[in-house]
């Protein structure tokens, strides 16, 4: 699994613009893991439980009737296989929390890819 973490500036808004910061983030998958994730059919295990993105926040908070009801766009294992996954927050102090948060989620990942390679070996003994 190699992991590349990216950070951008952009302009949001049409009239009062605001610069966010973007989090893009790329994994390429060895072909073992591919095999395992298509195997398993992992592809809508969670890899980070996260919010709306700076960029719907506003949306979701006029309009709560809508968007309440959507469940917030988690990180799936699926979405990394597509592409870069691009997630933008208010600061570059959030970006640099996030992308711990990224970081320490990608390593739990590769720990369970690896233990879905095989299943478990039976085992007896006496307590």
């Amino acid at each position: 699994m190699r992991v590349s973490i990216d950070h951008r500036d952009i302009s949001h808004g049409l009239i009062f613009k605001k610069t966010l910061a973007e989090v893009i983030c790329s994994v390429q998958f060895s072909a073992e893991e591919l095999s395992v994730i298509n195997g398993r059919k992992l592809k809508d295990y969670i890899v980070l439980e996260r919010g709306w993105d700076a960029t719907m926040q506003e949306k979701a908070a006029k309009h709560p009737e809508h968007y309440d009801r959507i469940t917030p766009p988690n990180l799936k294992i699926g979405s990394l296989v597509k592409g870069p996954d691009r997630y933008v927050l208010d600061t570059p102090a959030d970006a640099k929390g996030y992308e711990a948060r990224l970081t320490e989620a990608l390593k739990t990942l590769k720990g369970f890819l690896q233990a879905n390679e095989s299943k478990a070996e039976s085992k007896s003994f006496e307590l």
